[in-house]
């Protein structure tokens, strides 16, 4: 993530909090469910974050972007570099022994490796489950999300700059550029002084529970991948924080619980970057398959 900008996000009208917002909420939920495909939320935030700052050259270079494009274009080693422990830490805003001991963890467990510059996840790990399944949910996704807010005239229409029509589905294309924007929207919620778990658990109950209705405890674990237990504690906390209400048949969110999320997933800077992410996907010819395809 960038250094958090001074000042609160600016925030949107109405209608936007009601398309935008919802919009985002879904897509974050969903997305986080698809990568962390089991492995602990804050475990999974965390390996995305390191192998979205491996590629970072490979995401920021167009040729390389449309070379390492569909599902069997791995970059290969030569192209990622590790991230340090205090890089990683600071640009999640996660203490620092947490993200040491949970990335010790997660290389003993194979699902990224320590080097003497940092960690990373290397190409013989994106080729094999769960990282070799992500990108095909996650570019599915972005369909969705692009599909809904086209919709209501919120992305403005952009060329496409790609020569020749893709022959695969540019898939790890896709997801790079979102995995870059599913850090932005969880640092536009950390802007909100919550934690991680909480600020996702804030944007999951807004996600399950329409106005007057609840969610429940059992729906929100299940849509993040989190266990029950751990579910429960973290809305008793937020409960006590003044972010969720109790009610009949589950929890919903209190007036604090919605300024968080009009604050970050209904702002003008949320607006924004996926305008930003949609036009990028638009001129990789992305947006013209999906057209194509309905």
């Amino acid at each position: 993530m960038s250094p958090p900008r001074t000042g609160p996000a600016s925030t949107a009208g109405p209608d936007l909090l009601s398309t935008t917002a919802e919009a985002l909420a879904r897509f974050l939920v969903a997305s986080l469910c698809a990568i962390a495909n089991g492995v602990d939320l804050i475990d999974a935030v965390l390996v995305l974050a390191v192998a979205q700052a491996n590629i970072s050259r490979v995401t920021a270079d167009p040729d390389l972007q449309r070379r390492f494009a569909d599902a069997a274009s791995i970059p290969d080693d030569s192209h990622r570099r590790p991230i340090s422990v205090s890089a990683l830490a600071a640009s999640l805003g996660l203490p620092f022994e947490t993200v040491r001991r949970r990335l010790g963890r997660l290389a003993a467990a194979d699902l990224c490796e320590a080097s003497p510059g940092g960690y990373w996840v290397p190409a013989r790990l994106t080729a094999i489950p769960p990282f070799s399944e992500a990108p095909s949910r996650i570019y599915g996704l972005l369909s969705d999300l692009h599909h809904r807010l086209a919709d209501q005239d919120l992305l403005p229409e952009t060329p496409s700059d790609q020569a020749a029509p893709w022959t695969e589905p540019p898939l790890r294309l896709a997801a790079r550029l979102a995995g870059d924007f599913i850090l932005r929207l969880l640092e536009l919620l950390h802007q909100q002084t919550l934690e991680l778990v909480d600020s996702v658990l804030v944007v999951a109950v807004f996600d399950a529970a329409p106005p007057g209705r609840a969610a429940s405890a059992a729906a929100v674990a299940r849509n993040l991948s989190l266990p029950h237990e751990t579910t429960r504690r973290h809305m008793k906390k937020l409960e006590a924080s003044g972010h969720l209400q109790r009610i009949r048949g589950g929890w919903r969110l209190s007036g604090a619980g919605l300024d968080v999320v009009r604050r970050s997933l209904g702002s003008q800077d949320a607006l924004a970057d996926v305008r930003r992410l949609f036009a990028s996907l638009a001129r990789y010819g992305v947006v013209d398959l999906w057209r194509a395809a309905t």
